[in-house]
């Protein structure tokens, strides 16, 4: 009995050593070829991912061989996704990300007196409450 238990552990362990470690590394820059801050780097689906150093490289450690949806982005730029599969070695990949421009339309602001009274009420109400020790307290800014 005890020498299954110690040949199946050993299994065990020589089997997770046949599933190796994938390690994608690279950098993700803009189109001239500046670094961008902070980009994302993940599997769709997983919990794999890293967010890019600030000077401009990246270390995606994947433990699991097999199929994944990769995925790069970042705020302002258009995302870049694909497919890859990884087999345990490690993958020199360097991405560039196009900006993606976009405006956005005017934004006013009006304030109303009457409502403004009215939600002050509402908000001293909520926040300090409806007991008698309302009374001790004061809202000073």
């Amino acid at each position: 009995m005890k020498k299954s238990v110690y040949t199946f552990f050993l299994i065990v362990l020589f089997s997770s050593a046949l599933n190796a470690q994938t390690i994608i590394t690279g950098t993700v820059v803009d189109s001239l070829n500046r670094p961008i801050p902070y980009a994302t780097i993940y599997l769709a689906k997983t919990t794999f991912g890293i967010t890019r150093d600030s000077d401009g490289t990246f270390l995606l450690k994947i433990p699991k061989n097999g199929y994944y949806h990769l995925v790069v982005s970042c705020l302002g730029y258009h995302t870049i996704e694909g497919d890859i599969y990884v087999t345990g070695q490690t993958i020199k990949k360097d991405f560039k990300l196009r900006q993606h421009y976009f405006t956005i339309n005017e934004v006013t602001i009006h304030a109303n007196e009457k409502l403004r009274n009215e939600d002050y009420y509402r908000f001293e109400k909520l926040f300090l409450g409806e007991t008698k020790n309302v009374l001790f307290c004061k809202i000073l800014n």
